[in-house]
């Protein structure tokens, strides 16, 4: 059981890499080795979906990987039941990668085209491409639209107020950006398995905003004024508050030149 949990975090961290830019340096037999570690993850959840015991001992040690520091926030939920789905899991994180080479890319849509089982001499059943590149679509026209409203009220303040341009779409994007930082401070701080090891890789990773995003500390900072989305997560919240409270004060000297709270 420690061999297949190690193998099923490889392929986490697999999938990880896939939805990143580290898929530039691919190549085919990388690739081939993804998807090895995919067809892999689907045949344990063959093997043991009908062994509640094994079931749960995986799922505990999925709570402890998908808590690790440097765990995407995109993992936080994944369990025992997704790794029937582990192909496809990997294949969507490739499709919606701006990074992946064309090679790559027309050897995503073969494994796509097996997906689907289908007899010799027909054609391969493209259902779950369809549904998966309508899915990236429609995200990528939705942000599509929110630009262009945003550039229409950026429009109308420009008309009324012309010292205030960009500042409806400056705020919202940095409002949107402490929202899925506050996200991602939570989930760590909530699930870690190792406390001390978790709060010294989240302070790394605000010395990182702070150092090389010019407007990362007011990213940081505007967490503390994010209402609670959430009142069942109000204790987990007040955490967050209190550890991005303390690292600002900690850290205020080293980035004053950068402050602008919104």
């Amino acid at each position: 059981m420690n061999e297949v949990t190690k193998n099923t975090q490889t392929f986490l961290e697999t999938l990880q890499l896939a939805a990143g830019q580290d898929v530039k340096e691919w190549n085919v037999e990388i690739l081939e080795r993804a998807f090895g570690w995919a067809v892999y993850c689907q045949e344990v959840h063959r093997k043991l979906k009908d062994k509640p015991q094994f079931v749960e001992k995986l799922n505990r040690s999925l709570v402890i990987i998908r808590s690790l520091p440097n765990a995407a926030l995109s993992l936080s939920e994944f369990c025992f039941d997704h790794l029937a789905k582990s192909q496809r899991l990997l294949l969507k994180s490739l499709l919606q990668n701006p990074h992946l080479s064309r090679e790559l890319y027309q050897r995503a849509l073969i494994e796509y085209s097996k997906l689907e089982s289908h007899k010799d001499g027909e054609e391969p059943k493209w259902n779950a491409f369809l549904e998966d590149a309508t899915h990236c679509a429609q995200i990528k026209a939705a942000r599509s639209s929110l630009i262009d409203m945003l550039k229409i009220v950026d429009k109308t303040i420009e008309q009324n107020k012309p010292q205030t341009k960009g500042d409806s779409m400056h705020r919202i994007n940095t409002e949107i950006d402490a929202s899925i930082l506050r996200q991602y401070i939570c989930h760590h701080l909530s699930n870690s398995p190792t406390p001390q090891r978790t709060r010294q890789h989240l302070e790394e990773k605000l010395h990182s905003i702070a150092s090389e995003q010019s407007e990362g500390l007011s990213i940081i900072g505007n967490i503390l004024g994010l209402p609670s989305e959430d009142t069942t997560k109000a204790s987990i919240y007040h955490q967050c508050d209190e550890f991005v409270f303390q690292w600002i004060i900690t850290n205020k000297d080293k980035y004053t030149k950068n402050v602008k709270l919104l």
